[in-house]
C-alpha cells in the first residue's frame, strides 16, 4: 500500500477553542488516527496565528500542524485556492478533509481545479425541518423582545439562513465521484442522500461505569439547586432559566456562565430582585473542571431551543457528574444511552412544576468512571476515510 498524504482543513483551531466544539473532534480524534494509520501522513491546516498548545498537543510524527495568518477556511476567502495549491505540490494530498458549513461549492471547486483525488466534508451543521424552524421562530423571536441583544438576532439569521441555503446549494452543487460527506445526525444524512451525495452519519458513544445502585440523596436537603451551563445565548435558552427562577422562588438556581450577562439583563434581575438567582462566570479549562463543578448541584439544566452542531459535547461531559441533566429534543442527542440523560421539549422546560418534580428526586448516579469514548469515534472516521 503507498504511503497517502491527507490535509484537514479546520478554521479557527487555536489555542482558545481547542476544547469546545467542533475543534475538539479534530483534537481528540487525529492523534488517535495518526497512531492506527503509520503509514498515513497527515497535516492540519488552520487560519489562526495563535496555536503553540495545539501543537504541543497534537503533532506526532505522522501529524503535523500548519498555519496561515489569513481567515481563508470559515467562508472560504481569496488565497484559499494558493494556498491549498502550493501544499498540493508540496506535500503530494491525496485526500482533502474540509469542516465545511453551507459552502459546499466552494470545496468541490477547489477540489476539481487541485486534481485532489478524494474529498471528504465535514458538515456538522444541524437541518431542521420547516416545521421545527417554525416552533423556534416564534418562541425565540417572543423572548427576543425581553431579553435579545445583537449577538441573539446573529445566531438566529444564521439558523434559518443556514438551513435554507444548505438546501439550495445541494440542488445546485450535484453529487461529485470522489466527493463524500460526514455529518452527525440522520436528519442532515437524510438531506444529502436525497441529493445523491454518498454521506455517511459519525455516531458517537459514552463509555461510563456505574459503581453501585442509584442513590437518592442531597447535600442540599431543603431548597435543591438548579445549574446551567454555558454561555447568556437565547439559543442556548439561559432565558427560560431566568424565567424558572423567577416563577418558582422554592428553588434556588445557578447561571455558570461563560461571558457576563447582557447589561439590560442584569438591570431586569436586579429591578426584579431575583434572591433565589445566584449568576457565575467562569470559563471551564477542563471537562474535569466542569463535571466536578456540576456534581455540586441537584439538577443541571440545557434548554437548547437550537443548535449550531449536531455534536452535543456539552451534554455528553455534564453526564458524567451523575446527576440528572435535562436538554431539549434536538438532532440526535437521545442515541446518548445514559440512565441520568432526560429529554423535554421547549413547552415542557417552561413549567416550573416539571422541573421541580425533577428536582426533587434528587438521583445521583454513582459514576465510577465516565468519558466520551474519542477512540470510537476515531474508528468511525477511519472507516470513512478509508
Amino acid at each position: 500500500m503507498s504511503v497517502k498524504n491527507i490535509l484537514f482543513t479546520v478554521f479557527d483551531l487555536n489555542d482558545t477553542n481547542y476544547m469546545k466544539m467542533p475543534w475538539v473532534l479534530f483534537m481528540k480524534t487525529l492523534p488517535i488516527i495518526a497512531e492506527k494509520m503509520p503509514i498515513v501522513r497527515f497535516y492540519i491546516l488552520t487560519d489562526t496565528k495563535n496555536c503553540i498548545t495545539v501543537k504541543k498537543l497534537i503533532e506526532k510524527e505522522n501529524l503535523k500542524v500548519i498555519s496561515v495568518s489569513k481567515p481563508i477556511l470559515r467562508y472560504p476567502y481569496k488565497g484559499l485556492l494558493g494556498t491549498l495549491k502550493t501544499l498540493h505540490e508540496k506535500l503530494s494530498i491525496d485526500t482533502l478533509v474540509a469542516l465545511s458549513g453551507w459552502n459546499l461549492s466552494v470545496w468541490k471547486s477547489v477540489v476539481n481545479k487541485l486534481r485532489i483525488n478524494n474529498l471528504v466534508l465535514i458538515v456538522l451543521t444541524p437541518v431542521y425541518k420547516l416545521n421545527e424552524l417554525s416552533k423556534i421562530s416564534m418562541d425565540y423571536l417572543t423572548s427576543y423582545l425581553k431579553y435579545g441583544e445583537l449577538i441573539d438576532l446573529i445566531y438566529f439569521i444564521k439558523l434559518i439562513f443556514e438551513n435554507i441555503i444548505m438546501r439550495y446549494f445541494l440542488k445546485a452543487v450535484g453529487s461529485l465521484d470522489k466527493l463524500k460527506v460526514i455529518v452527525a445526525s440522520e436528519n442532515s444524512r437524510a438531506l444529502f442522500q436525497r441529493h445523491g451525495f454518498e454521506s455517511f452519519k459519525i455516531s458517537f458513544k459514552l463509555k461510563f461505569n456505574i459503581a453501585q445502585d442509584l442513590t437518592f440523596s442531597s447535600q442540599h436537603k431543603d431548597i435543591p439547586i438548579i445549574a446551567y451551563f454555558g454561555p447568556p445565548l437565547m439559543a442556548r435558552g439561559y432565558d427560560m432559566v431566568l424565567e424558572l427562577a423567577r416563577a418558582s422562588q422554592d428553588m434556588n438556581y445557578v447561571l455558570n456562565l461563560r461571558e457576563p450577562l447582557p447589561l439590560i439583563v442584569r438591570k431586569s434581575i436586579k429591578h426584579k430582585d431575583i434572591r433565589n438567582l445566584k449568576i457565575v462566570t467562569k470559563f471551564f479549562r477542563s471537562t474535569e473542571e466542569l463535571v466536578d463543578e456540576a456534581r455540586k448541584y441537584d439538577l443541571i439544566l440545557l434548554p437548547f431551543r437550537f443548535v449550531v452542531s449536531d455534536f452535543p459535547l456539552v451534554v455528553i461531559e455534564l453526564l458524567c457528574s451523575g446527576k440528572l441533566v435535562i436538554t431539549t429534543q434536538y438532532s440526535h442527542i437521545d442515541v446518548v444511552k445514559a440512565p441520568n440523560l432526560i429529554m423535554l421539549d421547549l413547552a415542557q422546560v417552561k413549567k416550573p412544576n416539571i422541573i421541580k418534580r425533577l428536582a426533587k428526586k434528587r438521583i445521583k448516579i454513582p459514576m465510577k468512571s465516565c468519558c466520551l469514548d474519542w477512540e470510537f469515534v476515531a474508528n468511525e472516521l477511519i472507516r470513512f476515510l478509508a
